[in-house]
């Protein structure tokens, strides 16, 4: 989730942290010195737990206070998206993923389970397979893990010896990802190593603990659809830079289709999605003391062709004036009020999801400096999950048109 807006630079960075259900885990603290990683293990599971990096609550509430501001007095109003995720954020998106009309989370399940075998035969048995050496499959962004369950099952029916480290800044998002697990594995079949922290800081970390193994990078769920594309670009640079020649990428993205399926994912008939959204003015409230009413906002979600992205808005239907009380630190007790105008049908700018086209992503990715080796695609041609790697130093990246293996697309029905 990502704004095509243009605001002040400290508050758009927070794009960069900002994923549908990745939240917080990219850029929030890239430049910070490493922290001394606290490890445990848990009790219920037996996996492994580390912290590498973790804000404390008075920060994070700091930060969301300081976003809002800036988001609210923009001339063109926009709410970081980080901040959906509380609780009840976290539980609707839950729901928006289980939704008939909501197609990205079937359409990549429908991938791995065609195509995981082959993903791991092709692309990742026969890099430890001389050695019988462990590699390291790193997921961004714990999930629920339904699809990587499948990628992980692959994995273990092919005898592949793996570590598998979910990265996530939810603690409560790693342990519903440790019981998922714990349920759906035999005991003592996975070696499960979780992380706290952002993604780049966790990739040192590992990359440190671990120099010379193998690395495949799992960002799926259509995450990188919610930079735009030159943010993308960015992360991608940032995060090739991380990984070393022969580590993979797996790469899960959302296609450009018909926008009436893409306005109906984003939309949902059930209203789930707009539940989602207003979801966030009722943690202001709570949280910062603000007083919107909910029944002055409608839920608006577009297709902009322009950008190739969906477009959220909370759209005010009425003139009135929001106000924040906010206090100073250090101040005892006193306090400086915030006042928020909206026009009537005036929008408040929620979130954006990119979607790409194969040719845009070869692009992009041999940009970045990967090398794409396979590009996979559900029977609706509705998604895409594409296995990159970082060449040897003396291989150039493969060229954009002869990346694509796996079937062909009906370019009639890419819009």
């Amino acid at each position: 989730m990502q704004f095509s807006l243009k605001i002040s630079l400290n508050y758009f960075s927070s794009v960069f942290q900002c994923p549908r259900r990745s939240v917080g885990a990219i850029l929030c603290s890239v430049h910070s010195k490493m922290k001394v990683p606290s490890s445990s293990t848990d009790d219920g599971t037996g996996f492994r737990l580390t912290v590498v990096g973790e804000q404390d609550d008075t920060t994070e509430k700091l930060k969301f206070r300081e976003h809002v501001i800036a988001g609210l007095t923009n001339p063109t109003k926009a709410l970081s998206s980080v901040y959906f995720y509380d609780d009840r954020g976290s539980e609707l998106y839950a729901k928006i993923t289980d939704l008939e009309e909501y197609y990205l989370t079937e359409s990549e399940r429908e991938i791995f389970e065609s195509y995981a075998n082959d993903m791991v035969t092709t692309h990742f048995c026969p890099r430890n397979a001389k050695r019988n050496e462990i590699i390291n499959i790193v997921e961004l962004g714990a999930g629920d893990g339904r699809k990587t369950r499948l990628l992980l099952k692959a994995l273990i029916s092919h005898r592949v010896k793996f570590e598998y480290i979910p990265i996530d800044i939810s603690r409560k998002a790693m342990a519903n990802l440790f019981r998922s697990m714990d349920k759906a594995f035999p005991k003592n079949v996975l070696n499960v190593h979780g992380l706290i922290g952002n993604y780049l800081e966790c990739l040192r970390y590992i990359f440190l603990q671990h120099p010379s193994r193998e690395n495949v990078v799992a960002f799926i769920g259509s995450s990188i659809g919610n930079f735009s594309s030159q943010q993308a670009s960015h992360f991608l640079q940032k995060l090739r830079a991380q990984m070393k020649p022969r580590d993979v990428l797996l790469l899960g993205t959302d296609l450009r289709k018909d926008a009436r399926v893409m306005q109906k994912a984003y939309s949902d008939s059930a209203g789930v999605t707009r539940e989602f959204n207003l979801n966030l003015l009722i943690r202001m409230n709570k949280e910062l003391g603000t007083n919107f009413d909910l029944k002055k906002f409608e839920h608006v979600a577009v297709y902009n062709p322009e950008i190739g992205a969906m477009e959220s808005f909370l759209v005010c239907t009425e003139a009135h004036c929001i106000s924040m009380a906010t206090t100073e630190s250090g101040s005892k007790g006193s306090t400086t009020s915030h006042h928020f105008m909206f026009k009537q049908f005036e929008r408040i700018h929620m979130e954006c999801s990119h979607k790409y086209t194969p040719d845009l992503i070869s692009e992009m990715l041999h940009t970045a400096g990967y090398q794409v080796r396979d590009q996979y695609f559900d029977n609706r041609q509705w998604f895409m999950d594409t296995v990159s790697v970082v060449p040897d130093n003396q291989q150039s990246g493969a060229h954009p048109e002869n990346a694509i293996h796996n079937g062909s697309l009906d370019m009639e029905n890419i819009q």
